[in-house]
């Protein structure tokens, strides 16, 4: 279910007292208006496009120019769990601390390291917990059970 808020805001700026006892006079009152609209889309729960925009962000990277050593990803498999209430060693900060709603997500990913001579693979096996930050976006973190990686190296892809 999505909901849509709108939010219209006004900025009111009016001069006080104290700085008009300055000029010896009262000056107008200034009121300046902005209405604009915010639309909130709640997601019921994270998929794996938020996933993967998460990886984009931290684990997939371009080489420097020049240089060898560009990561990339590729989801294999992506599970979503029951979901439970926020506890401490979920880590991150949620905005509702327990009140928050927990999803855990199975996900086997394939991070390859492309060099100029091979390519070194990382086959992991993870879960990952998730929950709304206070800007609406799905953050994802480490869980601690389980964690499988099996690495190996391939020829250079390049």
């Amino acid at each position: 279910m999505k909901l849509i808020f709108t939010l219209q805001v006004r900025l009111v700026y009016a001069i006080s007292a104290f700085l008009i006892m300055d000029f010896g006079a009262s000056l107008p009152k200034v009121e300046l208006r902005v209405p604009f609209q915010v639309k909130v889309v709640q997601d019921a729960k994270p998929t794996q496009a938020n996933l993967a925009a998460w990886m984009d962000k931290l684990i997939a990277k371009a080489a420097s120019p020049g240089i060898d050593g560009a990561v990339t990803y590729e989801i294999m498999s992506f599970q979503l769990g029951s979901p439970r209430k926020w506890q401490y060693n979920d880590g991150g900060n949620p905005a509702n601390g327990h009140n928050t709603t927990v999803y855990p997500v199975k996900v086997r990913f394939v991070q390859k390291t492309h060099y100029r001579t091979r390519t070194h693979v990382i086959d992991r096996q993870c879960v990952f917990t998730s929950f709304k930050d206070s800007f609406g976006g799905w953050t994802f973190g480490y869980s601690s059970v389980p964690h499988i990686d099996k690495t190996y190296d391939e020829p250079a892809d390049i």
